[in-house]
């Protein structure tokens, strides 16, 4: 609700009590991002994406995506262009979300097959983590491994099986 990052942005990821092996992490300063790489590789994580998007955005965003890749301790940087996959930036504003009900009726539209924008940057974020988790091979697998989790309802059944849990 501040509308400017805070140090909890950083610090949030870097505490988390599970202490994540593989993660896709974003960061919208990206000489933050380096840093934040260097400190998930020096606390034992394994595998890791800092990603900040164009804008700058804390996720792989529609245009593109400075990467700081954590992988077997080494760190190296690369540049995601969802161009390369079919994807189109989006017109301003086509991401723009709202209160609480307005979210949660376009995660409804998403899961019940809507396409677009939201679509587009869900599955290539979706598919940075498949990457990470070592489930898909690359951006282009992990982008058809996320449009059939939407396409088939396993997405929607899984957010299904997430409400429920926590309202129980």
């Amino acid at each position: 609700q501040l509308g400017i990052p805070t140090v909890f942005n950083a610090l949030g990821p870097l505490a988390h009590p599970a202490h994540l092996q593989r993660q896709v992490v974003g960061v919208a300063d990206v000489e933050l991002a380096r840093r934040m790489a260097e400190v998930l590789a020096a606390t034992g994580s394994t595998r890791a994406w800092v990603v900040t998007g164009e804008g700058p955005l804390d996720e792989i965003a529609l245009g593109p995506t400075t990467v700081h890749e954590l992988r077997d301790g080494n760190i190296s940087t690369f540049t995601i262009d969802p161009s390369d996959y079919g994807i189109s930036a989006a017109d301003e504003g086509a991401l723009d979300g709202g209160d609480a009900e307005a979210n949660a009726a376009i995660a409804h539209r998403l899961f019940a097959g809507e396409t677009g924008p939201v679509r587009d940057i869900v599955s290539l974020n979706a598919a940075a983590g498949l990457v990470v988790a070592g489930i898909a091979d690359d951006m282009a697998d992990g982008l058809a491994r996320a449009g059939e989790a939407l396409d088939s309802g396993a997405a929607a059944a899984r957010l299904d099986a997430l409400v429920t849990a926590s309202n129980e």
